[in-house]
């Protein structure tokens, strides 16, 4: 007896916005001001709004206060400050760069697109190949999405917490003789942060957090862009290589003039009209998926 083939109810267009792990990128996207609300995501608090306007302004002085730091403390750093200001600078402008994003209209237009019509969530009711490969790419994206972040959390929770440990163990809080370790330098004239060192800690730790969410998270969104466009593929590979084959074989007299009563008869598989008409659907539907694709 044939097992029944599994489907799926179709899916309405919002119905990948309430998948868990889309649920809980878009929480920490949120943070970073990353998220396209004005296609994707409905309507927002008036407070948000201020927020994503101030967020530029505010990494742009981030990194600007952190090369007034290299630049003013440059002949007095170590080799290893040096390149700490380097790293901590790269990622500043790399995240920067990231917060621009939510301004472009083509972020927007594609996370929506990607959402609401070519995630696999749209395709898992059309048959159970979809729907096998959908329930794959849902365990494996969801992991994704945890695991990363999970890891970006914590190594910037680490990062921060490291010249915490070290001020601590060496008594540099309580002794003003001592040099306190920071995660991110940076000043201005007349700033110092030796001398608010709870202040830059406590700006150290939204900063790098912010940071690690904008490089984590929308590189996660990639991610996901990638796994369902391998999705789609392995789905269109299983349309061409499950055709159906013929379900009956056609007499093919061949003659060869070249001499008298010379006749060759085959038997080879052969479409019917009908079966050509379905064969002919098919291959419509094959390309028109690769055109969605692409």
């Amino acid at each position: 007896m044939d097992t029944p083939e599994r489907r799926a109810p179709r899916a309405s267009p919002l119905d990948a916005l309430s998948i868990g792990y889309i649920k809980i990128l878009k929480a920490f996207l949120t943070i970073s001001a990353s998220w396209p609300y004005l296609t994707v995501g409905g309507k927002v608090h008036p407070v948000y709004k201020y927020y994503v306007r101030c967020i530029i302004p505010f990494g742009l002085t981030a990194i600007s206060l952190e090369v007034w730091f290299l630049i003013d403390h440059f002949n007095v750093l170590s080799l290893f400050e040096v390149g700490q200001m380097y790293l901590t600078c790269f990622f500043a402008a790399l995240s920067i760069a990231r917060m621009f994003l939510p301004f472009c209209s083509q972020y927007g237009e594609i996370v929506e697109r990607f959402l609401l019509s070519f995630h696999l969530i749209h395709f898992k009711h059309k048959g159970s190949y979809h729907l096998k490969i959908y329930e794959k790419l849902e365990w494996l994206s969801h992991r994704v999405v945890i695991i990363t972040l999970v890891l970006g959390m914590f190594c910037a929770m680490a990062y921060n917490m490291m010249p915490i440990i070290n001020n601590i163990s060496s008594g540099a809080y309580k002794d003003d003789n001592k040099t306190v370790e920071l995660a991110v330098y940076f000043s201005y004239p007349g700033f110092d942060p030796q001398d608010h060192y709870k202040f830059a800690t406590v700006f150290n730790f939204y900063s790098v957090f912010e940071c690690a969410i904008l490089i984590a998270g929308i590189d996660i969104l990639m991610s996901l862009f990638v796994m369902q466009i391998i999705g789609h593929i392995e789905v269109l590979k299983n349309s061409l290589l499950t055709f159906p084959e013929p379900k009956k074989s056609t007499n093919i007299i061949n003659a060869d003039f070249g001499r008298i009563n010379q006749f060759a008869v085959l038997r080879a598989p052969m479409f019917t009209e009908e079966e050509n008409l379905i064969i002919k659907e098919k291959i419509k539907d094959c390309v028109k998926h690769h055109l969605f694709i692409v």
